[in-house]
């Protein structure tokens, strides 16, 4: 009888492994070029030191006309964003949040409050759009 107990809690066992593992893999490719699997949660794979890669407005790429971009993503919702335009350095302060499905990071500056979608996020990548008066902005930003 105890052999029998035994052999039905591995049975047990090993089809709820499966069943975490099957929801794993299907739940984690939210965003359209993100990892489909990952251990780190999404705001421990957002929370980083970032510098843009590359940048393009309306398709163009921007990214080499003289200016550098960092963005520092704190974990208390901080975020410091330091650009270099032609060699003239500027820093500014503010904070971070995802929306509600955590599909757009929404940053804030003071009063200026910019709304990013999430297009790729991975440990040490992320890739990010935002449109602005009809400007579309795709950035693409690797850990330093």
């Amino acid at each position: 009888m105890t052999l029998q107990k035994n052999h039905m809690k591995k049975i047990i066992f090993k089809i709820a492994l499966m069943a975490i593992v099957a929801v794993s893999f299907s739940a984690c490719s939210k965003y359209d070029e993100g990892s489909k699997f990952t251990l780190l949660t999404k705001k421990a794979r957002l929370i980083n030191d970032w510098e843009v890669e590359k940048m393009t407005v309306n398709g163009t790429d921007v990214t080499n006309l003289g200016i550098v971009t960092e963005l520092n993503i704190k974990k208390g919702g901080d975020v410091t964003t330091s650009n270099t335009f032609f060699n003239l350095p500027t820093t500014t302060e503010g904070t971070w949040v995802f929306d509600n499905d955590k599909s757009h990071i929404i940053i804030t500056n003071g009063e200026d409050l910019e709304s990013f979608e999430i297009i790729k996020l991975k440990k040490d990548e992320l890739k990010i759009q935002a449109t602005t008066n009809n400007v579309l902005y795709i950035i693409e930003l690797v850990s330093k």
